[in-house]
């Protein structure tokens, strides 16, 4: 899969204007297949501004941050585990957040938007809970523990939006 991203922003004068249009590089999730970063921000977006993406440094977004992504999933490895991921390219929280004992189980505090664009996955829950989804189903992960798991012999792709939340105790 080739994936391409195209940022638009403000010129001088206030006008609508592309102002990136380049291909997106692959990060490799080692155990789980890859995944293309479009956009990482920290903060709520103010306008007008330039349309770059801030590209924070850590995988899952603070309260009121954001991400989008586009993961794709191999079936041979699925979602088992992520541990050994390159920290300085999906930021090191990502493996900091994934359970030791249940490979791929994890909880952020973040809403997370997906939509399965190709095959299908798994969406494991506590206690083995599981609701298989389809390409063109969607999902609103309000911070549970979960896992995905491909299902059947072909990749799945799934992108994602992230909204940082606020979990209480």
């Amino acid at each position: 899969m080739a994936a391409r991203l195209v940022l638009t922003g403000f010129d001088d004068a206030g006008r609508s204007v592309v102002v990136h249009d380049a291909g997106v590089d692959a990060v490799a999730m080692p155990g789980a297949g890859h995944l293309y970063p479009f956009w990482s921000a920290n903060e709520p977006a103010t306008y007008p501004s330039d349309g770059l993406s801030p590209k924070a440094p850590e995988f899952f977004p603070p309260l009121n941050g954001s991400r989008f992504f586009t993961m794709v999933l191999t079936p041979q490895e699925g979602a088992a585990s992520v541990q050994d991921t390159d920290g300085e390219k999906l930021g090191a929280d990502l493996a900091a957040a994934m359970d030791h004992d249940n490979p791929g189980m994890h909880a952020t505090d973040t809403t997370d938007f997906a939509i399965v664009t190709q095959g299908s996955v798994g969406l494991e829950l506590d206690e083995g809970a599981e609701v298989i989804l389809h390409a063109g189903d969607a999902v609103v992960q309000n911070g549970t523990r979960h896992k995905w798991r491909v299902v059947g012999d072909t990749e799945a792709v799934i992108t994602f939006v992230l909204i940082g939340a606020h979990r209480t105790p």
